[in-house]
């Protein structure tokens, strides 16, 4: 969910309607704002401002949770070019391609910019003239078009990383992501690393030691992998992630959530602006997984060794269909837990889509600004009465919890679309840890350790007090 301050939250809990949208670009003295009357507010964000924003384009962020990563994500806008300043500027030598970007939207009651919410941030690839030359017109990328370049150049012997001179990685999968986006991505022209702010470190610190603690892979790369597609098809979708990005941050999700899961958010009738169709997910209900691939040098086959099949079984017994998805996994090995990784991540994914689940997707319908905050991988709660729930066959939905995936956003109504799927699947899944040594009963633990650990319950999957059992993760 988007971090917004408290003034921005009371702004929006208004329901108001009189946004600013303002951009800046890093390393250019101007700014541009959609209001005239933001020149009045305390602005610590830039120095000068100029109210020449015309447009903004239609938003979209895609995700492809099944195949590791999001679509790359534009922003495109477009200013006038008052005077012809911004022409004389860029005579002057401004350079506006490569720039860093950043969106920040407010209300008109806001009086400082310290307020706006930072709602996304990229770099500009190129500027048009449009209008008969009286405008111009950015389009903007997200920050995964840094991660183009290829990574690993060197062999192990310290030559061009080929055929005859393998690169070997081993370690933690989400360890080998870090190591791409903080050590081997080097500006071109600069030799710079990534800007670590850019970077969620924490999130995905968090699953490397947490759900995803002891996992190892191991590659032999014949040739330099792009830095993109190697962390979505090797890194992330084997293990059932993928890579997005939040506010300008790469960052990661997991089929697998870090902790119970919350809803962040109650949607009610009153957020969309009309009912929005039940659709299905489409089937997945047999997963096959190649892995222990024989790359070790370079007389090797390049073939995988060892397949993984897993088919669920209820699924295939309700619908008599099969609906398949092919994961190729270079760096699992069987050694390396490459069995139990490749069934629990089908069995994530079965509880995602074996049921031909409740989606709202092509025909999702549009809703207020109350749902602005909402991003990817988001668990909220869906409470309509129009909606039919065809486990029970009757209409209507109540605290229904959905995921988030996908997300439109339109400037200029002040309106989102959202995607979003059956998240009933994760009361299945545990998420308490084995109580240590020395641990006391439940009754008499920490308000903390009960929060992590599991003790064993009675037949009636509660503890001695009444509280609920909790299940192991």
């Amino acid at each position: 969910m988007l971090q917004a301050t408290a003034n921005w939250l009371a702004a929006n809990a208004k329901f108001e309607k009189s946004l600013v949208y303002y951009i800046v670009i890093d390393g250019y003295y101007r700014s541009f704002y959609s209001c005239p009357n933001f020149a009045l507010l305390t602005n610590p964000l830039a120095d000068v401002g100029d109210p020449w924003l015309v447009s903004i384009d239609e938003h979209d962020k895609n995700i492809n949770d099944m195949e590791g990563g999001a679509d790359q994500e534009k922003f495109c806008f477009t200013v006038q070019d008052r005077n012809n300043l911004i022409t004389a500027d860029m005579g002057a030598g401004t350079v506006f391609e490569g720039s860093l970007v950043q969106v920040y939207v407010g209300f008109t009651s806001l009086t400082s910019t310290s307020d706006y919410l930072l709602y996304w941030q990229g770099y500009v690839d190129q500027v048009d003239s449009a209008n008969s030359n009286t405008e111009y017109y950015f389009q903007c990328s997200d920050v995964t078009t840094k991660l183009q370049q290829t990574v690993y150049l060197i062999g192990d012997n310290g030559g061009q990383t080929s055929g005859n001179n393998i690169k070997t990685l081993t370690g933690h999968p989400l360890a080998m992501m870090l190591d791409i986006l903080q050590n081997q991505l080097r500006d071109p022209i600069t030799g710079q690393a990534l800007n670590p702010a850019l970077i969620d470190v924490a999130k995905i610190t968090e699953y490397m030691t947490g759900p995803f603690d002891g996992m190892e892979f191991l590659f032999h790369l014949s040739q330099p992998p792009a830095a993109l597609d190697f962390i979505k098809n090797q890194l992330l979708k084997p293990l059932g992630g993928y890579l997005w990005v939040s506010q300008g941050k790469l960052t990661v999700n997991f089929f697998y959530p870090l902790g119970t899961p919350t809803p962040v958010q109650n949607i009610g009738q009153n957020d969309w602006l009309s009912i929005p169709t039940a659709e299905q997910t489409q089937m997945i209900n047999t997963v096959v997984y190649q892995f222990d691939k024989d790359d070790g040098d370079g007389s090797s086959s390049g073939n995988y060794l060892s397949s993984n099949t897993q088919q669920y079984g209820p699924s295939v017994s309700r619908y008599g269909l099969f609906g398949e998805l092919n994961i190729n996994a270079d760096g699992m090995r069987a050694a390396l837990q490459g069995y139990l990784i490749s069934w629990l991540v089908s069995y994530l994914i079965f509880g995602r889509y074996g049921f031909k689940n409740l989606t709202f997707d092509q025909n999702a319908a549009e809703g207020l600004m109350s749902l602005w905050l909402l991003e990817p991988g988001d668990i909220v709660s869906v409470t309509h009465s129009k909606i039919p729930n065809r486990s029970t066959g009757v209409m209507g939905i109540t605290n229904f919890p959905f995921e988030l995936l996908n997300k439109k956003t339109n400037f200029e109504k002040c309106i989102v679309t959202l995607t979003m799927i059956d998240a009933t699947y994760l009361s299945k899944f545990g998420f308490a840890e084995i109580t240590p040594d020395g641990e006391p009963a439940y009754t008499s633990a920490s308000s903390g350790d009960k929060l992590i650990y599991m003790w064993q319950s009675g037949s009636s999957g509660k503890y001695s007090n009444g509280d609920p059992g909790k299940v192991l993760g």
